[in-house]
């Protein structure tokens, strides 16, 4: 006789958890069944398959990378400085928001794998473990968006990025939100432990370059055409025009960066 191997709890709810991961990537309406549905059955494969946390864990990350990809070709595939960040910003704003919202069922998952791991550890490398170890599908997600995604249009981001911001430098109108989405897409997949020093890298170290190339050559014409006191005064109004710029457009108060940067013109260089 036979013997037939029994589907584990996981492969016979998995199915109809699909449908419902699905449509909280898409931001599609989710019925209150389905999403109280969700946390019990999620809660009952954790309790009930061993390795169950892990198993739910990399089904639902598998969607997530799917759905990451796609969105990778759609922005990677979109030409033109303001229509890549247009874009960017479309599909980050989605995702962002539903790497707060998928998690929510999946609850369970992080507390059991949680549990494994204190079991598994030693003190002596619980450091370790905390440093490594997040089993938050919130923050593996972002990790997903940050290596599919911005790990492979990083420098298009920031040149374009940049380049919308040289052109409001030049008397043009710009979508501000556009930078801004970039700003806050890298603070917010920055690791846990070192968010700032990441924004810093890869994106205010960018800014402050770009302003100080955009003034080093207008502030040299500009003092050779209207000598030292109109200078001077030139450069107290673009300083307090781009301490404002800094404002709307840095993760921080950078004054003193700013103040750096918009100092080191011709006349500040060329007296050190």
């Amino acid at each position: 006789m036979s013997l037939l191997t029994r589907a584990t709890p996981f492969e016979q709810k998995w199915p109809s958890w699909r449908p419902s991961v699905l449509k909280i990537l898409k931001q599609e309406a989710v019925s209150k069944d389905e999403w109280q549905g969700l946390f019990w059955d999620v809660h009952s494969v954790v309790s009930w398959e061993q390795h169950g946390g892990e198993t739910v864990l990399n089904a639902v990350m598998a969607e997530v990378n799917s759905f990451v990809e796609r969105a990778a070709y759609r922005v990677s595939n979109t030409n033109g400085n303001s229509a890549l960040l247009r874009q960017y910003r479309i599909e980050w704003e989605m995702f962002v928001a539903q790497s707060k919202y998928l998690p929510l069922p999946f609850h369970a998952v992080e507390n059991a794998m949680r549990t494994a791991a204190i079991g598994q550890v030693s003190i002596a490398s619980n450091a370790k473990r905390r440093e490594n170890g997040s089993v938050f599908i919130g923050q593996r997600m972002l990790h997903v968006w940050k290596a599919v995604i911005f790990g492979h249009i990083t420098s298009r981001l920031q040149v374009s990025a940049m380049e919308l911001l040289k052109a409001e430098r030049n008397g043009e109108v710009i979508d501000s939100q556009l930078v801004v989405a970039v700003r806050e897409s890298i603070v917010t997949m920055g690791p846990e432990n070192d968010k700032l020093e990441f924004y810093k890298v890869y994106f205010e170290a960018v800014y402050l370059a770009e302003v100080r190339q955009h003034y080093y050559h207008l502030g040299q014409a500009y003092l050779q055409n209207n000598g030292l006191l109109s200078y001077m005064e030139y450069v107290c109004t673009t300083l307090s025009v781009e301490i404002g710029k800094g404002e709307r457009y840095l993760e921080q108060s950078r004054g003193d960066s700013m103040t750096l940067v918009c100092f080191m013109l011709p006349y500040a260089c060329s007296s050190s």
